[in-house]
């Protein structure tokens, strides 16, 4: 499983992307939701969440792309348990906070890819 806003999709996200499905058989895909997006990063996505979904989904079709929940984080986490979560290399989230409640799952942080070239700030000034 991974996160992200995925707002303009780039090569950075498909190196994220094709490394996370690595681990695993299935790649379940959480999107931000545009409120979320409003809040965490203060600036309203580009693309609407059904646009980001449609992109995803027509760039990786064996991949699973699902909303994410506007109030709790780790609510997919809940539904599908999975046993890896991806997590890109300037993604910020408390990995203390999801190992307490699913000790089991383990984390990977995938490398960068030319974070100089392919970083979704860069594009949404361009």
């Amino acid at each position: 499983m991974c996160f992200g806003a995925f707002d303009i999709l780039h090569k950075g996200h498909i190196f994220f992307l094709t490394e996370s499905i690595k681990y695993g058989d299935v790649l379940y895909i959480v999107l931000a939701t545009d409120n979320n997006i409003l809040k965490y990063k203060n600036k309203a996505p580009y693309f609407s969440l059904n646009i980001r979904k449609k992109n995803l989904e027509e760039k990786f079709p064996n991949f699973i792309v699902l909303p994410g929940d506007e109030i709790n984080f780790l609510c997919p986490l809940e539904k599908i348990t999975p046993d890896i979560i991806c997590l890109g290399y300037d993604q910020k989230i408390n990995k203390n906070e999801i190992l307490k409640k699913f000790p089991k799952i383990k984390i990977k942080k995938i490398k960068a890819y030319f974070p100089e070239k392919y970083k979704s700030s860069f594009f949404r000034k361009n």
